[in-house]
């Protein structure tokens, strides 16, 4: 059973975000549910981490990129440094690796920065309330599977967009060319596909597109 809300209690948010648009957006958004309030703002990880030493937050929201800290790591700190602490992640990016590092670290939710106002609510609510949330992008986002890797017995986890790209390299696509495809950039489709190769434990695009053949996610 859920535990009540706080007793009444409004519940202090800690918003670590290094723009200033969104984070303004995002207080008042706060104001704006029953039950919470900002308690403070921080646009970088240092800032965050003086922040709840002296505020003892409830809750922070928290981006993955600040000027101090690039990715899952500062999430990380955060749950070092304040075991026990609710982290909600807010995020450009939705990408597999990212959102099991979060996890693994002790992350209590993670969302991405295109949500909606109800989303917001749902995600303090539950987090307040002693669950976790995760917006559907990342819940779909892990849930793709293929086969282990090179005779792996554990089967390795392939988000949709990384199984997209593994697919059109192993058709002959340059990352140019598939960054157009896909309407993303190429420094993103690069990013993937070194992920791609460190997830796989494969050292090149040969052995990937041997891989991709072996799986039948393209033909001979």
């Amino acid at each position: 059973m859920k535990r009540e809300l706080f007793a009444g209690q409004k519940a202090g948010v800690v918003v670590v975000e290094d723009h200033d648009l969104v984070r303004e957006g995002l207080r008042l958004w706060l104001e704006e549910i029953p039950g919470f309030h900002a308690l403070g703002e921080a646009r970088t990880l240092g800032e965050a981490v003086e922040l709840i030493q002296n505020l003892r937050p409830a809750i922070v929201l928290s981006d993955l990129m600040l000027p101090d800290s690039a990715g899952p790591e500062g999430v990380e700190r955060l749950l070092k440094e304040f075991p026990g602490l609710k982290v909600i992640v807010l995020s450009a990016f939705c990408w597999e690796d990212y959102v099991h590092r979060c996890i693994r670290a002790g992350a209590s939710g993670y969302l991405q920065k295109d949500l909606k106002f109800e989303e917001l609510r749902s995600a303090l609510t539950a987090v307040a309330g002693g669950e976790r949330y995760f917006c559907a992008a990342a819940e779909v986002h892990c849930a793709t599977f293929i086969g282990g890797a090179l005779g792996s017995e554990a089967p390795v986890r392939l988000t949709r967009r990384q199984s997209e790209i593994l697919k059109l390299l192993a058709e002959g696509h340059t990352v140019k060319s598939i960054g157009h495809e896909l309407g993303i950039s190429s420094k993103t489709v690069d990013m993937h596909k070194n992920l791609l190769m460190r997830k796989l434990d494969l050292p090149n695009i040969q052995s990937l597109v041997r891989f991709a053949i072996q799986r039948g996610l393209v033909g001979l």
